[in-house]
């Protein structure tokens, strides 16, 4: 059995379906864990790396962090893969692009400005999932690693 097999091949799904905005989320959130426990993962952190996305600038801190805490509470009932399934299924294609770049966001190494080693095979575990193309994958990737790259000039001057 494969190290993310319990994610990505799992069967199961959610009971209640999610919003395009919490499925962006929950694969956010499946990426926090995939590596982890669900009791590790850094609610502020994940909810600050949403904030991020384009999709989530009108969201107050406390609206992000109350969505992964929810989302969290859901993996730890009824699944990580089920939270990956559902969320899968209710992303608008318009929206998959975004769920990637989310976990994307999370597995960069700021000070690096890469995706480190040890987390390339859960990237593109998410990528096959969310079914990107490779060339479009690329492209996410390197605008993340660009709007880190100007971030950190900002910060410079």
């Amino acid at each position: 059995m494969a190290k993310y097999d319990k994610i990505f091949k799992s069967e199961g799904a959610l009971k209640e379906p999610l919003s395009s905005e919490e499925s962006v989320a929950a694969i956010a959130v499946v990426t926090a864990v995939a590596d982890s426990s669900l009791e590790e993962v850094d609610v502020e952190f994940v909810a600050d790396s949403l904030w991020e996305l384009e999709v989530f600038e009108d969201s107050s801190d406390d609206e992000l962090i109350e969505m992964v805490d929810k989302l969290l509470s859901l993996a730890e009932k009824e699944g990580v893969g089920a939270l990956f399934n559902t969320a899968r299924q209710s992303l608008s294609q318009a929206m998959i692009l975004d769920a990637f770049a989310s976990s994307v966001i999370l597995l960069v190494d700021e000070d690096e400005l890469r995706i480190p080693k040890g987390k390339k095979n859960l990237l593109k575990e998410i990528q096959k999932g969310l079914e990107i193309k490779d060339e479009e994958a690329q492209e996410i990737i390197d605008e993340v690693l660009s709007s880190f790259e100007d971030l950190e000039e900002e910060e410079e001057t």
